[in-house]
């Protein structure tokens, strides 16, 4: 484990971060093993900060160990991240992020440089995508072949998605370079694949709300799902269907929304 990820107790809050944030900025995320949400968000937050080891401390606080100190912050709600800096809260958010957001939402805290160089247009060929829309997966994928990897390899996920091979879409987005991570297209494909991974059981009417999900009406899907949570606040399937929803959706104010409206729910 890095130096700049650490484990906190109430004993040690005071001077790991507290005290440590006069010095650099401290993430501080409250989590417990029984949470699904923080068990998506830990590796997310872990990658930042590997990514960022001189630049913030990551502070993890294990809420069902360290009750009295979760209170006393004030959590009501699990995964809480929040970010201390010069010994007072910056900021915060509860819920799961997707990782291109979280960077996003914790660069401007850092002392860092980032490159302003425009990203890379993703191109796609308009023949694969015409054999797309006439679902001919196996003639896409022939003529995906014949396309330089790095400007083939988006729609090639997205035609794996499309058959229900997420273990082949998941091969290939281990394959992107670092530049091909940042773009948000990285994000929504793994999103997608999260998504298809979903075990169901067999339930019809989740079905079916996750083919919404995939055809883009996430709102539509997100107001149903959290109908189905008011009725049973435990439903471990829902859950995860709203969080993959959430992270497949574009209007933040909206996500935001939709997450104090589960928090109320399941918290």
């Amino acid at each position: 484990m890095n130096n700049n990820i650490i484990d906190v107790t109430a004993d040690s809050f005071v001077k790991a971060v507290i005290e440590q944030s006069q010095q650099k900025p401290v993430l501080v995320d409250f989590w417990a093993d029984w949470c699904e949400p923080c068990k998506n968000l830990m590796p997310l937050l872990q990658q930042l900060a590997e990514k960022y080891p001189d630049d913030f401390v990551l502070a993890k606080v294990n809420t069902d160990q360290e009750q009295q100190l979760a209170m006393q912050v004030g959590i009501q709600s699990l995964p809480t991240v929040v970010l201390i800096k010069n010994g007072e809260i910056a900021d915060s958010f509860t819920g799961l992020k997707p990782a291109g957001e979280l960077e996003q939402w914790l660069l401007p805290h850092l002392d860092v440089t980032t490159d302003e160089t425009e990203e890379p247009e993703i191109v796609e060929d308009t023949e694969v995508t015409r054999l797309i829309a006439e679902q001919n997966y196996p003639a896409a994928l022939a003529q995906l072949k014949d396309i330089p990897k790095e400007q083939a390899i988006w729609q090639m996920m997205e035609v794996y998605l499309l058959m229900g091979d997420t273990e082949q879409a998941q091969q290939l987005l281990d394959e992107l370079t670092d530049e091909q991570r940042k773009q948000p297209q990285a994000d929504i494909i793994a999103a997608r694949i999260q998504l298809e991974q979903i075990e169901l059981d067999g339930r019809e009417d989740l079905l079916a709300i996750k083919n919404k999900i995939n055809q883009g009406a996430t709102e539509q899907a997100a107001e149903e799902l959290l109908d189905k949570l008011a009725e049973n606040p435990q439903d471990d399937v829902v859950k995860q269907l709203l969080i993959q929803s959430f992270a497949l959706m574009t209007d933040r104010s909206q996500i935001n929304r939709y997450r104090r409206r589960m928090s109320s729910l399941v918290f």
